[in-house]
């Protein structure tokens, strides 16, 4: 390789070394520039006020402190172990003509503070239900091919009989009253699930009356008692929506005083039936579903059933069991009573 190669290599050499060191200066500079910009953004992003969206809470917490108030209507339909309003005695099947109740509006009232998670709450609540319904037999209805029969018998001593006989037209009325107020103290063990325990006072007032073309008859029962009462609810939001799912619970078990009365015109007998230290039992169960607005206001409906054991019967006693005229006593003390309807509630937690 002569001079003149040697020369123009060191020349091209030369030349590429001082562009590539102009490239990195400017792509140097470029970068730091670029860094600048950056930095100063930042800094103005840093003095501006940050938005920052608050996660969203479910409107069904249920683990909520504060006082409360609600309302509930009940439409319910009451049933009875024993539900005779008169005895038919068509030939050859003696028939048990009952009372049909429809759907009747009864209310419930309920205030309270709720705890939250981390502390107890308590409530009062109070539900009264009062009705009565009819219906009448004749000859085209109920006693088509002989007469009707009203009869209590007493099971005491079997003599006392009190009640019509040989009745052609009758109008039968059952009338119930019941008052029953709750008092009680409530935990919130976890969102979903709460439960409450302290004491039930109950009156359950029922009545019998049968006007026919043989005489008045008239029937009265009232319980009246006192006792412990255990309830739950469990409340099941549906994801992250207003809307959950809920079932009440309770039970009760009362102590007191039941008095029974039967008489008529006929006789002119009054069959008379006291107990100081009778028991009754009570269990409710509501199931339905929620909507709870964010700022407390909730509505609720559902379906509720309520039976009470051993709270007794107006109606007349004496049961057939067979197609013979001979009739047996039953004890009107020892007669269920039931409710099974719908509620509509609406609230707000404060």
């Amino acid at each position: 390789m002569g001079p003149k190669h040697i020369l123009l290599g060191a020349v091209i050499a030369f030349t590429i070394g001082s562009h590539s060191a102009s490239y990195a200066q400017e792509i140097e500079l470029g970068s730091y520039d670029n860094l600048l910009d950056r930095v100063e953004r930042l800094e103005q992003n840093a003095s501006a006020p940050v938005h920052r969206t608050a996660p969203r809470t479910c409107c069904c917490d249920t683990g909520q402190k504060g006082f409360y108030g609600m309302g509930e209507l009940v439409f319910v339909a009451p049933f009875q172990t024993n539900s005779t309003g008169i005895i038919a005695q068509n030939d050859p099947v003696i028939e048990h003509l009952d009372f049909e109740w429809d759907l009747e509006d009864s209310y419930r009232v309920e205030v309270g503070y709720l705890g939250g998670t981390d502390g107890f709450g308590w409530r009062a609540r109070y539900w009264q239900f009062d009705s009565s319904t009819s219906f009448d037999v004749d000859s085209n209805a109920g006693l088509v091919q002989d007469e009707g029969a009203i009869i209590w018998t007493s099971t005491d001593d079997g003599d006392t009989i009190i009640g019509l006989v040989d009745v052609d037209t009758a109008t039968m009325t059952q009338s119930i009253e019941t008052d029953v107020f709750d008092l009680e103290l409530q935990r919130q063990l976890a969102k979903p699930l709460k439960i409450s325990g302290g004491v039930r006072y109950a009156k359950i007032s029922q009545g019998f009356l049968a006007e026919t073309d043989a005489g008045i008859a008239i029937g009265d029962i009232e319980f009246e008692g006192v006792g412990p009462t255990l309830a739950s609810e469990l409340v099941m939001p549906v994801r992250k929506s207003g809307f959950a799912l809920f079932c009440n619970s309770r039970g009760s078990l009362l102590f007191g005083n039941q008095n029974f009365r039967a008489t008529d015109d006929d006789g002119g007998e009054i069959l008379l039936i006291e107990s100081d230290g009778h028991l009754a039992t009570s269990l409710e169960l509501q199931l339905g579903g929620e909507y709870r607005f964010a700022k407390g206001l909730y509505f609720r409906t559902g379906v509720e059933t309520q039976y009470w054991a051993n709270v007794g019967s107006p109606n007349p006693s004496a049961i057939y069991t067979d197609d013979s005229d001979e009739a047996n006593s039953d004890d009107p003390r020892n007669e269920d009573l039931g409710f099974i309807g719908l509620m509509l509630e609406a609230g707000f937690v404060f």
